[in-house]
């Protein structure tokens, strides 16, 4: 009868270390996809987006590991499409001959090109983040408020000098 409980003992104890064994190298093999996306996902967020996710397998993590890198693909051909698109947008305000001043929706001046600086005697860092109408002298002809809450009309602010600024409507 010892012989029996020393023998199930034995096996018993056998078992736990097999058991255990198996269940960390089973959550090994879950969690460790799922760290490599969540590390890809910091890097994307930091704006890398060539790295990929190691594929350890072909069930559910291994497709969403899969995925995950197409995805990756995916806003890397879009971040560099848009660059491509600034790039070219930019080449194409900076030469042109009038003078172009850009604004975000807050009226803050975003870009100048060089005619429009030159028209307006300043520099880049004059002018840089300032808001667009207080630079340009039309607080008593327009508001931001107008310009955002009229999206069907086109508003045109010409200027042929620093002293000569007119505004159409």
């Amino acid at each position: 009868l010892e012989k029996i409980n020393n023998t199930f003992i034995i096996a018993t104890a056998i078992s736990l270390i097999i058991t255990t064994v198996l269940g960390i190298f089973v959550a090994r093999t879950i969690t460790k996809p799922i760290i490599s996306m969540r590390n890809q996902a910091l890097l994307m967020s930091e704006g890398n987006y060539t790295s990929r996710v190691q594929i350890y397998s072909d069930d559910e993590i291994g497709q969403l590991a899969e995925s995950f890198n197409i995805l990756s693909k995916r806003v890397q051909e879009a971040q560099a499409n848009t660059e491509s698109e600034k790039n070219r947008l930019d080449s194409v305000i900076t030469h042109m001959s009038d003078g172009i001043i850009s604004s975000d929706r807050r009226g803050g001046i975003r870009l100048a090109n060089d005619t429009a600086l030159y028209m307006l005697d300043v520099d880049d860092e004059d002018i840089l983040n300032k808001n667009m109408i207080t630079t340009l002298g039309l607080e008593d002809e327009l508001e931001l408020s107008d310009i955002l809450n009229d999206r069907d009309t086109s508003h045109l602010i010409f200027l042929e000098s620093k002293e000569a600024v007119s505004y159409t409507h």
